[in-house]
């Protein structure tokens, strides 16, 4: 039988359509305009904006001073591969300046540089693994129709590979050749005999998380053998404070059981000095019960220490945290609901959560789910926490 027979489609469904890409060539050439900002003291020259999409055929739209168009590829990447990867063409070479933005998600850019014609771009040199947003920013109102002339934007390499098969393009796989396979009884074979969801989950890098959620595991079995203990130290300290409220009641009767004494011996004058002595060797019985009474409460303040301690190794063992580098991260959850965050902190950009047939933006984890996670590119390497 199969255990999990919705995570066995969802796995076939993703191998089949990244086959499918990493078969097919993309269209290369822009899809989509995002926005053509054309404030007071544009020139408003040129064709129409939309004239950058598709392919170079001459027709252009001018992008002058203080002018901004950002544009997007819809139906591929223009990803990082060999020599340039995206080619700028411009009609009127030299007429007029623009500076160029690229973006994987239209939030955080990275600067190509200052161009007046046809020009093209290697993200190697910016360390940059695909591109979806180009933005373009007029610098000056040069030419025939003022600014920089715009005819196209092509994507040099736009094929999706993936070489194992495992649903992750080699763009973004950290284990190329670790496919993720499935056995015929429908579990994954590197995971057979397993039940639930989390234990089954891949990072978005390609390569397992069961020794996380095996770790995870082992710090429970942890957590309940020391909650076991706090609770026999818990016991004991209790016994402990019994007798020292016994031991203070004791204290508290003394001066009635000397005041006695005292009047005994207002009563005899003959039994004066064998009450005397009686008194001595009461005053030392009481300093010694004191000097026990001290050492138990060295003994239970030692205890208690103690107790706080295993309270903060429980409260540690319910957290984990995870060195990331700046991209996209599929992360589990802990077992329990938590707020992710960094160290430094603002190192998060979006996290998104695959409910209902859709991914939704969240800011809490919930447990036994896996979620997105977008490390800025500011961030090269960052803490992310787990914690109740």
């Amino acid at each position: 039988m199969i255990k999990h027979p919705h995570i066995v489609f969802f796995c076939f469904v993703l191998i089949i359509f990244f086959s499918i890409l990493s078969n097919a060539n993309a269209d290369p050439w822009l899809d989509q305009v995002v926005t053509f900002q054309q404030p007071d003291g544009s020139s408003n020259e040129g064709g129409s904006y939309t004239e950058a999409l598709g392919s170079a055929d001459s027709k252009y739209v001018s992008i002058d001073d203080p002018e901004i168009l950002i544009v997007s590829f819809r139906d591929n990447f223009a990803l990082n591969g060999v020599g340039n990867d995206l080619e700028i063409y411009e009609i009127s070479n030299g007429d007029s300046n623009v500076e160029i933005y690229v973006s994987e998600d239209n939030i955080n850019y990275t600067y190509l540089g200052k161009i007046n014609k046809n020009t093209q771009f290697d993200f190697e040199d910016y360390s940059i693994k695909f591109v979806n947003y180009i933005k373009f920013v007029g610098l000056d109102d040069g030419g025939g129709d003022a600014g920089f002339d715009l005819d196209a934007v092509k994507a040099l390499h736009t094929e999706f590979h993936d070489s194992d098969k495992d649903g992750v393009i080699d763009a973004w796989d950290h284990c190329p050749n670790t496919p993720i396979t499935v056995t015929e009884n429908g579990l994954f074979d590197k995971f057979d005999n397993l039940e639930t969801i989390e234990e089954t989950a891949i990072y978005p890098n390609g390569c397992s998380a069961i020794d996380l959620y095996q770790t995870i595991k082992n710090l429970d079995t942890e957590n309940n053998v020391k909650d076991n203990k706090i609770i026999e130290l818990q016991s004991e300290t209790s016994a402990l404070e019994l007798s020292i409220t016994k031991l203070n009641l004791l204290l508290q009767n003394k001066d009635l059981f000397i005041s006695e004494i005292s009047s005994k011996l207002s009563e005899s004058n003959e039994m004066n000095i064998s009450l005397q002595s009686a008194i001595s060797n009461l005053n030392n019985l009481l300093d010694s019960r004191d000097t026990s009474i001290q050492e138990k409460n060295l003994l239970i303040s030692n205890l208690k220490n103690e107790v706080y301690q295993y309270k903060n190794i429980v409260q540690e063992c319910s957290k984990y945290r995870v060195t990331l580098s700046s991209g996209w991260h599929l992360i589990s959850s802990i077992y329990q609901s938590a707020t992710p965050k960094t160290i430094p902190e603002g190192c998060i950009d979006v996290m998104y959560a695959f409910n209902n047939g859709a991914y939704n933006q969240v800011t809490i984890f919930k447990p036994n789910h896996g979620y997105w996670v977008k490390i800025n590119d500011s961030c090269d390497s960052c803490e992310f926490i787990l914690e109740p």
